[in-house]
């Protein structure tokens, strides 16, 4: 359904901000790595030209996309960035937790 929307604003040039942010959280949530990080990519376009609003969902499934794709130090800094203006935020936290927790495991399996 997302993609189908994506595909046809793309096509008629008027591909709205929504529509490319609900087609990139749809690609991330995906159990494929391609489709994960082509939504990752999206999100990277988007986020500069994003209001300050936009921008905090971009930046969290920048995080998530990542954190998906084991990239451990990329998705930390992003959710890092979050963070640092909504250092309560439950969802940020956790993620940041899970996200240490992979990078100390894998520290571990390079010492041994």
């Amino acid at each position: 359904k997302f993609e189908r929307k994506y595909n046809t604003e793309l096509k008629q040039g008027s591909l709205s901000r929504g529509t490319q942010f609900e087609y990139a959280w749809c690609l991330i949530r995906s159990k494929y790595s391609a489709d994960i990080s082509k939504g990752v990519v999206i999100l990277e376009d988007l986020y500069p030209v994003a209001s300050k609003e936009e921008q905090r969902d971009y930046i969290f499934y920048l995080a998530v996309g990542n954190y998906r794709l084991k990239e451990y130090e990329r998705a930390l800094k992003f959710i890092r960035k979050m963070l640092k203006n909504e250092p309560n935020n439950q969802q940020g936290l956790e993620l940041e937790r899970l996200i240490d927790k992979k990078m100390q495991r894998g520290e571990r399996s390079r010492a041994e």
